[in-house]
């Protein structure tokens, strides 16, 4: 594999949108209109999707569930796109 510590960079990712949205998002999440929450929940959704993808990408065992998670975001996207 190409990019075996990809899924510790998502991990850093992730902390770094915690932080970046913490003030605009999460820390007024219960003020927020529901497009907001659509929004997070499907942009969160992907993020971990991909992070997911990453770390079953480098176990062999897990390769149908990375293959899964791929195809659950074909799902994901129209909602994706919405938000």
């Amino acid at each position: 594999m190409p990019y075996p510590r990809a899924f510790y960079y998502m991990l850093g990712v992730i902390g770094i949108i915690l932080i970046g949205f913490w003030p605009s998002y999460f820390a007024v999440a219960p003020a927020s209109p529901w497009q907001f929450h659509a929004h997070g929940i499907a942009a969160s959704l992907w993020v971990l999707m991909v992070t997911a993808q990453c770390w079953t990408a480098h176990r062999k065992a897990q390769l149908p569930l990375h293959r899964t998670v791929g195809m659950a975001s074909l799902f994901l996207f129209p909602f994706l796109i919405a938000g």
